[in-house]
């Protein structure tokens, strides 16, 4: 266990260090968001404060015929192959694409990550099974899952040109306390454990890693909410 933990610790501080690098460096990820948002570098040498508009009218048009309508496809079966089958499977989908909607719709979802692969040259998304039960424990819904995530929580194998090709994937997710705590397993069984050490840590401000969760839209929106 200790070394699968000395490896996972490893891989984080390689491609946690690389975001690092790609947000903070000149037209890095944080300038294409300022850009994308008319945000204007704090040592804007000129008095015109206009910006053009264009790069986001572009990104934005690009989006909206792509995702504009609803993204479908069809079942064919094969030669010889059995059509009822191909029929159910068409139904299967469609329905699991509507009830894909944890986060919005399939299709909000997709709009997302075609902006976001535009702005940062790539997109990762999570496909999960996911259980949705009514109050009496009665399952409801069983499917498939879509859920966008933020490419500066991913990290990928440096040496893969796919991930398909990559021999490890992080993803960071940022959670609540709270939320620990009420993770379950499929026996009912806390899900995590040593939470208390966790929360002394956080009464005690204590921490030996960086705080890195400082999301550059929410500065963003912060400054606009505080200027307007």
């Amino acid at each position: 266990m200790s070394d699968l933990i000395e490896e996972l610790n490893s891989h984080y501080q390689d491609w946690s260090e690389d975001i690092t690098q790609r947000i903070e460096r000149k037209l890095g990820w944080k300038d294409v968001t300022d850009t994308y948002y008319g945000v204007l570098p704090d040592d804007w040498p000129y008095e015109s404060r206009v910006v053009d508009p264009r790069v986001r009218t572009i990104l934005i048009e690009k989006n909206s015929r792509l995702t504009g309508g609803r993204i479908s496809g069809r079942v064919v079966p094969v030669e010889n192959a059995d059509v009822i089958k191909a029929r159910i499977q068409q139904a299967l989908l469609e329905y699991q694409w509507r009830m894909a909607d944890e986060g919005g719709s399939m299709q909000t979802k997709l709009s997302i990550s075609d902006m976001d692969a535009r702005l940062y040259g790539s997109k990762f998304v999570l496909i999960e099974w996911r259980v949705r039960k009514d109050k009496d424990g009665k399952v409801v819904y069983e499917g498939n899952e879509f859920k966008p995530l933020d490419i500066r929580d991913c990290g990928i194998d440096p040496t893969a040109s796919h991930i398909r090709d990559a021999k490890w994937f992080q993803h960071r997710q940022w959670v609540y306390l709270e939320d620990l705590k009420k993770a379950v397993d499929a026996k009912g069984k806390p899900l995590f454990k040593n939470l208390g050490e966790i929360e002394k840590r956080l009464k005690d401000k204590i921490s030996d890693t960086r705080i890195e969760y400082n999301p550059r839209i929410l500065e963003i929106q912060g400054a606009r909410g505080q200027n307007g």
